[in-house]
């Protein structure tokens, strides 16, 4: 396997050339991948040695290793775009499907290389092939962020864009939250999305560019495609909540100055977005939300405060900061149960009456 690794074809051929079983050496499998000599070839892009095992000895493009991965999906994964060629005329199945439905172009569609993409589309890779998620092509491809690829796409198949992968997620959503701005751009200029389409969970776009702190793209979608910015997910949680979720420390600043926002605005359970840092320990978010104004003691409909969220969640220098450093009080909830004693935790417990250090 190390001289298929090397590329060291005159090692190859005089083992080959000696050996009693050729074929059984061509068809040994590593045991922990499944890996074969022809898929490691064409994984490592070593088209003259695929040449080799194919009109040399017959190994077939059908050989499939531990993640059902073929030779033409690591080519078109790893970028080889003349292997892929080479593959493909001599038959290869063009939509194959490796573990979890994953087409060769889905996986070429995670890298940059338009050439790859291209060539499996002129053998006819079907476009509206979706992956266990329901992922096409065109969300992976709208993850990575390659706009030559975007309009490419669009251009070969003007309804990829209609995909919804099975949270009801679409290309437009994925690309806003990994902060694709151009991306973002070319799908509401080229695609119908209405602005705020919202998934299975209502979150929208400009939730998703929020969350993911990509503050340029919310200003985009806020200021020149007029998203809303009072949007609601299924929860009853605008952006600053759900910012407050992740830490999106620089969208509660943008939310807050540029676009106005309430720091005290509630979810329809009563809860401000320092319930929601405290419930998933973000501590310099919390600091963050109390300069900014926010109620330090204020409880939900459940009479919840903060406290009880970071006690719930077990982060104790959470509560020392809440309590000793911006004098949290901790309040019972409404049937009589305070942050201190929710806490199973000693060290929690501990927290409330003295300082971490």
């Amino acid at each position: 396997m190390k001289y298929v690794q090397d590329n060291n074809i005159t090692a190859i051929q005089t083992i080959l050339a000696n050996a009693q079983n050729s074929k059984k050496l061509l068809s040994y499998k590593r045991k922990k991948s499944g890996d074969t000599p022809m898929i490691i070839a064409s994984r490592c892009g070593h088209l003259q040695l695929m040449q080799l095992f194919y009109h040399g000895y017959g190994v077939p493009f059908t050989e499939m290793n531990n993640d059902n991965k073929q030779p033409l999906h690591e080519a078109a994964q790893f970028e080889h775009t003349l292997c892929v060629r080479f593959m493909l005329q001599y038959g290869a199945d063009v939509n194959s499907l490796k573990r979890a439905d994953w087409t060769p172009l889905m996986l070429a569609c995670t890298k940059q290389n338009i050439d790859t993409i291209k060539t499996l589309i002129e053998y006819h890779a079907d476009t509206k092939m979706v992956n266990k998620d329901k992922w096409n092509c065109f969300h992976i491809a709208c993850r990575e962020g390659n706009p030559d690829i975007i309009n490419y796409l669009l251009d070969v198949d003007n309804r990829i864009w209609q995909n919804t992968s099975n949270n009801g997620r679409t290309p437009l959503h994925t690309a806003a939250l990994h902060g694709n701005l151009e991306i973002v751009k070319i799908l509401l200029d080229r695609c119908s999305y209405p602005i705020d389409i919202a998934d299975r969970c209502g979150t929208t776009p400009f939730m998703d560019a929020i969350k993911g702190d990509h503050v340029n793209l919310a200003r985009t979608l806020a200021q020149d495609y007029q998203a809303d910015k009072h949007a609601t997910d299924n929860m009853g949680r605008e952006a600053i909540h759900l910012a407050a979720h992740t830490g999106a420390i620089r969208s509660i600043h943008f939310l807050h100055s540029e676009l106005r926002i309430a720091i005290n605005t509630l979810t329809k359970c009563g809860k401000t977005a320092l319930h929601c840092a405290a419930k998933d320990g973000q501590l310099e978010c919390i600091e963050n939300l109390i300069l900014l104004g926010i109620k330090i003691n204020a409880q939900d409909h459940r009479g919840h405060t903060a406290l009880h969220m970071a006690a719930a969640g077990g982060y104790a220098s959470l509560i020392s900061i809440l309590v000793h450093d911006f004098g949290a009080i901790d309040l019972p909830n409404f049937v009589g149960v305070t942050a201190e004693q929710l806490s199973r935790n000693e060290v929690v417990r501990m927290s409330f009456n003295s300082p971490i250090v």
